[in-house]
């Protein structure tokens, strides 16, 4: 979509979900494109994750991931902003603060059946979407 195609110059993807008791999930894809090309993209973006979905993830690339976000947080452990993160998740997860500087419970294991039934749901459901289109 972007080095291929040269439909949008940056594409960034979020997934939302605070509290693991809370059924409500969001996929956010974020990305700058000119308007006349939004169905298509959205288009490539449903293929997309149609494919993703039925080949699923491995456990190899979902730990490569966590590895990057552990070392992130590492370096960025010292900023303001990451405490107070942690500071929240330590009271609603109800960990103890001692935790807060330890990657590997800040960002625990997650196994590809989480992952790949996560993202089935999404995708096999047809969840709402909500597309936005700014005309600059």
């Amino acid at each position: 979509m972007r080095e291929d195609l040269g439909l949008t110059y940056s594409i960034q993807t979020n997934f939302y979900h605070l509290n693991p008791a809370d059924k409500v999930k969001t996929l956010g894809i974020h990305l700058q494109c000119d308007p006349t090309k939004v169905e298509q993209i959205t288009d490539l973006l449903d293929q997309s994750l149609a494919d993703l979905a039925s080949t699923g993830f491995t456990q190899a690339r979902i730990d490569q991931q966590l590895d990057i976000y552990r070392g992130d947080f590492s370096a960025n452990s010292h900023k303001a902003k990451n405490i107070l993160w942690r500071l929240l998740q330590a009271q609603i997860f109800n960990t103890g603060l001692a935790s807060l500087h330890e990657p590997e419970i800040s960002i625990p294991e997650v196994k590809t059946n989480v992952i790949n039934d996560t993202l089935s749901g999404l995708v096999n459901h047809r969840h709402s979407r909500l597309v936005t289109s700014l005309n600059p």
